[in-house]
């Protein structure tokens, strides 16, 4: 539930700051277990900004806990999010793949 709280935070927040931007989540929660034992959640959405789609992740877990601008596969995603805080980040894709 929580991780659904922070979803919604963070849609409202992003509502505020980009005007007409409306964000869909666009799969259900995703729960697992990072090789280290750690859980993390992924979920995917799309956001309306700029006349364009944008997708992304909202995420939590030993990465620590946001939203990414990716359109990287499921797999990929449980990869980024289980990385430890300081040896690792997930950064925004650079769009050419979308």
């Amino acid at each position: 539930m929580q991780f659904s709280k922070t979803l919604i935070a963070l849609g409202l927040v992003a509502g505020l700051a980009v005007a007409q931007a409306q964000t869909t989540l666009t799969s259900p929660l995703v729960e697992g277990q990072c090789s280290n034992g750690a859980v993390y959640k992924l979920q995917t959405y799309q956001q309306h900004h700029a006349g364009q789609q944008v997708k992304g992740y909202a995420y939590e877990g030993p990465l620590g806990q946001g939203t990414v601008l990716s359109t990287v596969p499921l797999d990929q995603a449980q990869r980024l999010v289980c990385k430890e805080p300081g040896v690792g980040r997930w950064l925004p894709d650079d769009g050419d793949d979308q």
